[in-house]
């Protein structure tokens, strides 16, 4: 890999060719080579993806943005509270490549999933999302005993429905790490296919990381792996570029 910095835009040459990478107030922005460039360009963003998601934008047509912070889901969630928060960090990204993007896929992994739901509520950032990946990271609060607080539920279950009849895209795993804190990525991922009346069938995966169960319908795809420790649920940073592409194919 080769790097020349050109004003604030750093300029990576790797093996699938060259990329740009460009930092904003909130993340880094990766960009193909400008002549693989389309107007209005797609747009990924990621949250909480770490590494992984910097191996997927290496290897993706488009445009991906990455927005990581260390810590828990509080700073994804107040961060975005804002109305005005996550249209102006697309602005920033526009006013800086002269480009304009457009239609959005929203991914996070663990904690950064709290950014997605927070944006998502926005009918506007909604509506210009086509697709979803969410990697074992929705979470919600208890509401009675292991049940999910049907408020922090409502915006992935108006996803999953609108998935089912093919308005979005929205591919959703979770391993089986347990919590009596909150409502795990398993929990919910069972009361949304409840709640829109699919059930699990065995997976015929094979590889390191495979799943175990999957679910289906349309464009919602709900993966089950094993694992109730914290290197099962890391490993599933892994799994960032095969589900974007995933997501995008669907």
């Amino acid at each position: 890999m080769t790097k020349a910095l050109l004003g604030a835009l750093v300029v990576l040459t790797t093996a699938a060719g060259a990329q740009q990478q460009l930092t904003l107030s909130l993340g880094t922005l990766y960009l193909p080579a400008q002549s693989r460039l389309e107007v209005p360009q797609p747009l990924v963003i990621f949250f909480h993806g770490a590494g992984g998601i910097e191996t997927a934008a290496g290897g993706n047509r488009g445009a991906v943005l990455a927005v990581n912070f260390p810590t828990n889901s509080d700073p994804y969630v107040s961060t975005f509270l804002p109305p005005d928060a996550f249209p102006k960090m697309i602005r920033e990204a526009e006013a800086k490549t002269n480009l304009k993007f457009g239609p959005l896929t929203l991914g996070c992994f663990s904690a950064g999933c709290g950014a997605v739901r927070t944006i998502l509520r926005d009918e506007e950032v909604y509506g210009k999302t086509r697709g979803v990946v969410a990697i074992d990271g929705v979470y919600a609060d208890f509401q009675g005993r292991n049940t999910p607080s049907p408020e922090q539920m409502a915006v992935w279950l108006k996803l999953s429905k609108d998935a089912i009849v093919g308005r979005k895209q929205f591919v959703l795993t979770h391993t089986d790490v347990e919590s009596n804190a909150y409502a795990t990525a398993r929990l919910t991922a069972d009361w949304l296919l409840e709640q829109v009346g699919l059930k699990r069938r065995a997976a015929r995966e094979s590889g390191k990381i495979a799943a175990r169960t999957t679910a289906e319908a349309g464009g919602f795809l709900v993966k089950g792996f094993s694992g109730t420790e914290s290197q099962q649920h890391l490993g599933q940073l892994s799994l960032i570029p095969e589900l974007l592409r995933l997501a995008s194919r669907r």
